[in-house]
């Protein structure tokens, strides 16, 4: 074999060996990226509807103990709302053991073609125990279609310092309306500040 061809082959072996190495750092970024995207998915992509909840004409209030007793004779001294009606407090000092005061949201449509929903509370509180916030989701003929919880201010909250929660929620093809409940449990001070709720198509 000539010196040339052994030149030529040599050449044609690394062309080779370097087209194969791009293309594996290629197939490798781009593995990277969509694992990257995934986990940010919900900050990239453009919601289908996005919307703030918290508002005093859209809530209701009850009390709940823990052998199951619902009541709507709540004392005005208990939940306040802010001067421009934004803001919910929430004062359950002096409530008995195991009862909570929940402000319940009326209830509201999921878009069509939704797939997931992220739901974000704002709030700042103190006390022993905690507080959550509940997502309820129902079918059309309404039927419970899923729902979850999360805590929107614990033992460690500041009482100052407003910290926003956020949960994602799957939905199921039968969630058809859902409502949102922000919870105080006895002896703690809460200020619900904002409620927002974000709705995904994929």
């Amino acid at each position: 074999m000539g010196e040339n061809e052994q030149g030529g082959m040599l050449r044609t072996v690394v062309v080779i060996g370097i087209i194969a190495m791009v293309a594996i750092i290629i197939i490798l970024g781009v593995v990277g990226l969509k694992s990257i995207a995934k986990d940010r998915m919900n900050d990239a992509l453009p919601p289908t509807v996005s919307t703030s909840l918290l508002s005093a004409d859209d809530f209701t209030f009850k009390s709940h103990d823990e052998p199951g007793n619902y009541s709507t004779n709540i004392s005005k001294s208990v939940y306040s709302w802010g001067n421009d009606s934004n803001v919910l407090h929430l004062n359950t000092q002096g409530f008995p053991a195991k009862t909570w005061i929940f402000a319940e949201s009326k209830r509201f449509k999921v878009p069509e073609g939704s797939k997931r929903m992220k739901v974000s509370v704002t709030a700042r509180g103190s006390g022993p125990l905690y507080a959550n916030a509940w997502v309820h989701l129902y079918a059309v003929d309404g039927s419970v279609a899923g729902g979850d919880a999360f805590t929107a201010v614990d033992a460690t909250s500041s009482k100052d310092v407003f910290k926003t929660n956020t949960r994602i929620i799957t939905l199921k093809d039968t969630a058809y309306e859902f409502k949102i409940n922000l919870e105080s449990r006895e002896n703690m001070v809460i200020d619900y500040k904002d409620v927002s709720v974000t709705f995904y198509n994929n």
